[in-house]
């Protein structure tokens, strides 16, 4: 077909960056001559091709001229690419109407073909609640998305018992105290692990109860109160490589890891010097803050608004604290983000050598990504550059990323941890020091950094 072969020009063309302006409208008045049924496919391909090259203003749009050609579809490949453009109308922020209007879509087709549209249904839908008011519209889309995840089955349980706790929430919102106890008992009855869900279920169930003065209230509380200790006490994923990343002595290449390795653990930016206020309290973005590892009292965020086992699993709007127990702070990592990249302490023998200058030649360089000019660089290359070429060559009989010696995410260690490096008072200093150094002194940042992992 001529509009295959335009897509391909229209690819070939990102590929290379060239304007393929042209090539888009040619495409285009060739999905007009087609018919509604190859505008779908055409704009959905174009949605494709442009968010693979991260176009994305582009892709949104080529992704509503295929939904508006919906209707056309005749079977379930048509679906999928309605689901597909779906998706990537909702990579920007979108409105509620806008919202809504994807899911009427979806859910029409849905009928026909539910399997293709019932994963972007059940996100959709769960979005919806989210940006929803506690009224009777937000229960209509939360008994929709129930709904729709029952017909799935075991797959969504714990997709399916988070639906149901926020419809039990709104319930009881509303006064209908017994809908919800029905709802929640069916949810704890089930012998399954201990969830975050599953908490959440006990925590309406307990507030239902008291509300109606049952006499199981306490022993509803107990439990649940004993689940959320062990959910919070699990880590949710593996975190050995960041530590090793700042304990090890020396850990060129094989235990540095990539900055957004560090902010993918990380739980929040940790910014301000100060680490209490004037009241003894962590302060809001400090090293030992309850909104990003977590509350020190449980179940009570830091502005005491949320002080009850009810409110578990809930942020307060406040102070932004989790309502959830202080075992959180036992695993959570936080992290800085440094003004300017700085060279890793324990690195600058092992990269001096790779790239064949003396330690202090390259504890004078300001910029890794500048051109070298003189010495044994190439002019053409920065330290990175070459760090990062020298990265798949062997260093000390192991393989790694050089250029990750480069640092410009400090990952903060989880300040309950045992033997956490912030119960030792010299490593709270010299947290703050970097971070007094990254926002008013960027030049002594090198040194700070430095300072910090000797006291690591």
């Amino acid at each position: 077909m001529k509009w295959e072969a335009a897509l391909a020009e229209i690819e070939a063309g990102l590929a290379s960056f060239q304007d393929v302006g042209r090539l888009v409208e040619r495409c285009v008045a060739i999905a007009q001559a087609e018919g509604a049924r190859s505008r779908l496919r055409i704009h959905a391909r174009l949605a494709q091709i442009f968010d693979e090259h991260a176009d994305f203003e582009s892709a949104r749009g080529h992704a509503r001229l295929a939904i508006e050609s919906a209707d056309a579809a005749s079977d379930a490949s048509d679906a999928a690419l309605v689901a597909s453009s779906l998706q990537r109308r909702d990579v920007f922020e979108i409105d509620l109407e806008e919202l809504r209007d994807n899911i009427a879509i979806a859910a029409r087709m849905a009928a026909t073909w539910p399997s293709e549209l019932d994963d972007y249904l059940a996100d959709a839908r769960a979005q919806l609640s989210r940006s929803l008011p506690m009224d009777a519209e937000r229960e209509a889309n939360e008994r929709a998305l129930v709904e729709l995840l029952e017909r799935r089955g075991d797959d969504s349980l714990e997709e399916l018992t988070s639906s149901r706790v926020r419809l039990c929430r709104l319930l009881l919102a509303t006064a209908r105290r017994d809908e919800a106890i029905a709802i929640a008992e069916r949810i704890v009855a089930r012998d399954r692990p201990p969830t975050f869900a599953l908490v959440e279920a006990y925590a309406v169930l307990w507030e239902a109860y008291r509300a109606r003065g049952d006499d199981d209230a306490s022993a509803v509380r107990e439990r649940g109160a004993a689940l959320a200790r062990a959910v919070d006490s699990v880590p949710e994923s593996n975190t050995d490589d960041v530590i090793g990343f700042l304990l090890a002595p020396r850990p060129f290449p094989e235990q540095l890891v990539s900055p957004e390795r560090v902010v993918e653990v990380s739980f929040g930016m940790v910014a301000d010097p100060a680490t209490r206020d004037e009241r003894g309290r962590p302060t809001e973005d400090g090293l030992l803050s309850e909104k990003i590892f977590g509350p020190l009292a449980e179940f009570t965020c830091a502005c005491g608004e949320l002080s009850s086992f009810a409110s578990y699993g809930q942020q307060c709007p406040r102070c932004r604290v989790e309502a959830r127990t202080s075992r959180l702070r036992q695993w959570r990592f936080g992290s800085i983000r440094l003004s300017r990249p700085v060279m890793h302490p324990r690195c600058v023998t092992a990269v001096a050598a790779l790239l064949d200058m003396s330690p202090g030649e390259l504890r004078d360089v300001t910029s890794f990504d500048e051109p070298v000019l003189g010495g044994p660089l190439d002019a053409e290359q920065s330290i990175r550059e070459r760090l990062r070429d020298g990265g798949a060559r062997s260093f000390g009989g192991a393989r790694g990323r050089a250029d990750h010696a480069i640092l410009e995410v400090l990952p903060v260690p989880p300040p309950d941890a045992e033997r956490s490096p912030l119960r030792r008072p010299e490593v709270i200093a010299a947290y703050e020091a970097v971070l007094a150094a990254n926002r008013s002194d960027p030049a002594a940042l090198q040194g700070a950094v430095d300072a910090l992992f000797t006291a690591l």
